[in-house]
């Protein structure tokens, strides 16, 4: 064919000639408009230069930025979904052929310049000419070259096009084939890593992974930044962005008990955030969990809200009963974390607050004031201890300790109720143990819920106090009945709480004992 004659004429090189020949026909969206007119080795021998004539009625089909792909046979691509083929045309499979696109990013290309020859790709998936980004993998299970498709919000920007395992097999070197749209996002705070199905109490993940295969996520970064070509892939999904609509907290705790990454996050019971990362904090000895709250409940945290790890379930009870607590079945397997606004009027929290994350709800709602008891013994006595009045809860020991000096057992402890009255001169505490003998038996319920500290208030009117000495037992009221002294050559089985009896009626008890004169009193 005459290169006079009136059409447009190019060059195209590429890496081998294929199944194409002088005649071959040239498609653009299936329709021919042009053929092979002649091939030749390169001058260096290294490519094929390949010359076509486009017929003049689409010669403005041709761009400059227009790829060309070598459309010879039959391609196909087989996985889970199923079997996909891709031909131009029946002429093409017999005889060979080239097809032809203008990217749709570039439809404002100007006209090409005939001089300057195209690439000839080997394949259409070449022809898009992706941007090349390398990515390092740690964990590249399941990723093929060729067949993994790196994914945005369920839509395909690229492809995994090569991967290189590392010489010591710990880690492999991916190089995707990234759309030219996405290519503004290919910046520095961009992510990626691989999802991979996976089946737990708290749910499935990656489900879209389940039926296609492992493939590659990324999340793109903010437009305008400073670009980058080589990224290292995450070992996990990385939290929600915080540009994201929502509120961001981030909750700190002494450990992570069973929370994960998707535990829930519950108001009354009702789900309204989840769990999007966890870390150590900066000295490693907290952990630091970030937290979602969905946009339609963010009104709900503020500078007053208490967070507590709800996951599992809550035990109290005693002779007259168990409690059992628990948020939600998905917290009781899956972990989850709770939460209460106690002031719904309280100022707002600022942009990303920061709450500590309690061990349970009792502990994260802590009010009341603060108390210290000194005792001689600690036995059976530990941080959630009760302290009652009259057969009610009004406060608990928050922790045990020994003292200085190691001659006495420090309670810190919390008054949760009539505090003014219990917090105040003249208030006496003493713990209450279960008693079993002959003579009496008491206290049966602390055998199941062990001892707890009885109070009795002060008088009204006294000054504030905040530090008490406890007593093991009891105290006998000032200025009541008549207190005696026993002598006795020995004690036998007497100890104090003994009932003292006339006539099989108790009218007093054993307060006390010791070695020489008064040896008994009661």
């Amino acid at each position: 064919m005459s290169d006079s004659r009136i059409g447009l004429h190019l060059t195209l090189k590429a890496d081998r000639l294929g199944s194409l020949n002088r005649g071959s026909p040239v498609f653009y969206r299936q329709i021919q408009v042009g053929q092979v007119k002649n091939y030749v080795l390169a001058e260096d021998d290294s490519t094929v230069e390949v010359q076509l004539f486009i017929q003049p009625e689409y010669a403005h089909l041709v761009r400059k930025h227009t790829r060309f792909w070598n459309a010879s046979g039959v391609t196909v691509d087989a996985g889970l979904t199923g079997v996909k083929f891709r031909t131009e045309s029946l002429a093409s499979i017999v005889a060979g052929g080239i097809a032809f696109a203008t990217p749709v990013h570039r439809k404002d290309s100007p006209a090409t310049d005939p001089s300057i020859p195209f690439r000839l790709y080997e394949d259409f998936d070449a022809a898009q000419a992706g941007i090349k980004t390398l990515v390092s993998l740690t964990d590249f299970e399941g990723l093929q070259a060729g067949r993994t498709p790196v994914m945005y919000k369920g839509m395909q920007v690229g492809l995994l096009k090569k991967l290189d395992i590392d010489s010591d097999l710990s880690g492999a070197q991916a190089e995707l084939s990234i759309d030219p749209l996405f290519e503004d996002y290919l910046v520095e705070d961009t992510d990626f890593w691989v999802v991979k199905p996976s089946i737990s109490l708290g749910g499935i993940t990656g489900l879209e992974a389940l039926v296609k295969g492992n493939f590659i996520a990324v999340r793109p970064g903010e437009k305008g930044g400073a670009p980058k070509r080589e990224f290292a892939a995450r070992a996990k999904a990385p939290p929600l962005d915080v540009r994201a609509p929502g509120l961001h907290l981030v909750l700190t705790s002494d450990n992570l008990g069973s929370l994960d990454v998707g535990s829930p996050v519950l108001y009354r019971q009702v789900r309204v955030g989840s769990v999007q990362s966890y870390q150590f904090s900066r000295d490693q000895q907290k952990v630091v969990v970030g937290v979602h709250i969905e946009q339609p409940y963010a009104n709900l945290v503020n500078s007053s809200s208490r967070f507590w790890n709800a996951s599992g379930i809550s035990l109290s009870g005693g002779l007259s009963g168990i409690e059992v607590r628990s948020e939600s079945l998905q917290s009781l397997l899956a972990g989850g974390i709770a939460f209460e606004t106690p002031d719904p009027q309280a100022p707002a929290a600022k942009r990303i607050p920061r709450f500590a994350l309690h061990k349970d709800r009792d502990s994260a709602i802590q009010r009341g004031t603060q108390i210290e008891i000194r005792l001689e013994r600690g036995d059976g006595l530990s941080a959630g201890t009760a302290i009652r009045y009259k057969g009610l809860d009004v406060g608990e020991v928050d922790s045990v300790a020994l003292s200085e000096d190691l001659q006495h057992v420090v309670l810190h402890a919390r008054i949760t109720a009539a505090e003014a009255h219990i917090a105040r001169a003249g208030t006496r505490f003493w713990v209450v143990r279960p008693e079993l003998g002959i003579m009496r038996t008491a206290n049966l319920d602390t055998l199941v819920t062990g001892p707890y500290l009885e109070v009795a208030p002060g008088k009204a009117g006294a000054a504030v106090q905040t530090r008490f000495v406890g007593q093991e037992r009891e105290p006998q009221r000032a200025g009541e009945g008549l207190t005696l002294v026993l002598s006795a050559a020995r004690l036998g089985s007497i100890k104090p709480g003994n009932a003292v009896t006339y006539r099989e009626v108790k009218v007093g008890e054993v307060v006390d004992y010791a070695s020489g004169q008064p040896p008994i009193g009661f």
